[in-house]
């Protein structure tokens, strides 16, 4: 929350004084700044809860002797993206 607090008030200062854009036009910038961020935020969240869930597979199946991901039905030997 700082650095977002600190990204925004460097972009106003860069906007409304350097650039002399309008308040509704910084107001925007500011928006879509937020909306990246917590875009960015989102995709970092389902990025670790995916390896989380990875790691608890791959865990659980070396305390149970087992393979964590059964070799798939494909010719060449590693999982095919397709089929």
């Amino acid at each position: 929350m700082i650095l977002e607090a600190f990204t925004a008030v460097i972009m106003i200062g860069y906007f409304y004084f350097v650039q002399h854009l309008a308040v509704s036009s910084v107001a925007l910038i500011l928006i879509f700044s937020l909306v990246g961020i917590a875009g960015s935020f989102m995709v970092a969240w389902f990025g670790i809860r995916i390896n989380t869930l990875a790691n608890s597979r791959t865990a659980f199946a070396s305390l149970a002797n087992r393979i964590p991901f059964p070799p798939s039905r494909s010719s060449r030997g590693f999982p095919s993206a397709c089929c």
